[in-house]
């Protein structure tokens, strides 16, 4: 039996099998998330090569400017039998995506004052080239022209189309846009790495200050969408990157002081209010940060990035963590197995890590991370057969 046919004579949604696998129970097939966060999707072009290997002609959308990634059809997502579909909210009314061209880049800023660019030769994704507040004091840093979390403009069409979906296919539904970003990246983005993490130990204050904004900017928005949105919203993305490649980005203390009880009040909040998922998007070598995630009230934690320092033993995770959090991702390395295997390699990786993460429900498959331009299409396809194959509970 695959996903979406009849399990004891009941017809299983995908959202159905979300939701089963959240509550850490078994559903009838693994479920798959492929681009309901920007971390989980595929680059436009892997999706691009991925479309002329299938033979499927569509055009071509892009689901978000800075990292180039695609925004699969509604047919393709059905074809590959994708259990999830992302609620993303937009801008304010007041900012439009202005795309320049200087000096051989492509560049704009964001609603937030973030100047972004792309080399229009090389360039595979933007990257940030201006840090709006790295010259702004202290003292300044409420006239800041901070983006309006509530401008009626972010939810534009979103319930059309949330209806229109759940009527036919029933997602799981995530819930997410620029406000998504966490406490962390924020204020590095914001502020620029060096001056942000320099403050973390010089000038806490002004963190203070920068994380409660970011904390009441965050309520605001979410209590005011949910309350609209009611009913539609399964999951909740925030994303903060805390680690690397082999450590943490921030010390276990400063994360406690800093981080941890901003989005402690948070998640509170939130779910004592709307019955919906917390799930935490952060790459790296997190391992030792988990016990206080959980902590914070989080359900999901993404990716599980296989090639960082203590996250490559799945098995483990799964034992240690795997009933307080519902782990989404581990699927497939995308930085050396997905794009450099065989095919026979990459099905053999994706039965270990089923064997692995799936028992007793509380895992959602999903790449490392979005998977990335140099990925062979017959890699991708090796990946969704070995899920097919070994997904079945």
């Amino acid at each position: 039996m695959t996903a979406g046919e009849k399990r004891e004579g009941k017809q299983v949604s995908p959202r159905e099998r979300v939701l089963t696998a959240l509550s850490h129970r078994e559903p009838d097939h693994v479920p798959y998330d492929l681009g309901s966060i920007g971390p989980s999707s595929i680059s436009l072009g892997a999706y691009q090569n991925l479309l002329s290997h299938i033979q499927l002609n569509e055009k071509l959308e892009l689901a978000d400017t800075v990292g180039r990634r695609a925004k699969p059809s509604e047919e393709f997502l059905q074809k590959f039998r994708v259990d999830t579909r992302p609620l993303r909210y937009g801008a304010q009314g007041a900012w439009t995506l202005n795309v320049q061209k200087h000096e051989g880049y492509f560049l704009y800023f964001d609603e937030w004052g973030i100047g972004q660019k792309m080399s229009e030769t090389e360039g595979k994704n933007f990257f940030i080239f201006h840090h709006p507040l790295s010259e702004v004091a202290t003292d300044d840093l409420a006239r800041y022209p901070w983006p309006d979390p509530v401008d009626p403009h972010r939810l534009n069409g979103l319930e059309e189309m949330a209806s229109g979906l759940r009527g036919k296919v029933d997602p799981a539904f995530v819930f997410g846009g620029s406000f998504s970003q966490g406490f962390l990246q924020f204020g590095a983005q914001l502020e620029g790495h060096q001056r942000f993490f320099m403050n973390l130990a010089l000038d806490p204050s002004r963190v203070e200050w920068l994380m409660d904004k970011f904390l009441e900017m965050k309520l605001s928005l979410y209590l005011w969408a949910l309350e609209k949105m009611e009913g539609w919203v399964d999951v909740i993305s925030e994303s903060d990157d805390l680690g690397h490649q082999n450590s943490q980005w921030v010390s276990i203390d400063m994360f406690r002081k800093f981080i941890k009880p901003r989005y402690k009040e948070l998640i509170s909040t939130l779910k004592k209010r709307f019955k919906v998922k917390i799930l935490l998007h952060s790459c790296g070598a997190i391992y030792p940060f988990i016990p206080d995630i959980i902590e914070m009230g989080v359900d999901i934690l993404n990716p599980i990035q296989l090639g960082a320092k203590g996250m490559e033993d799945t098995r483990k995770l799964k034992r240690e963590f795997g009933e307080a959090l519902t782990l989404w991702g581990g699927g497939i390395d995308v930085q050396q197995t997905l794009p450099s295997s065989t095919p026979q390699e990459i099905e053999d990786e994706v039965k270990r890590r089923i064997e692995d993460l799936a028992p007793g429900g509380g895992f959602v498959f999903a790449a490392t991370q979005a998977i990335q331009p140099d990925t062979p299409p017959e890699n991708i396809m090796a990946m969704w057969k070995a899920l097919q194959r070994y997904g079945i509970y």
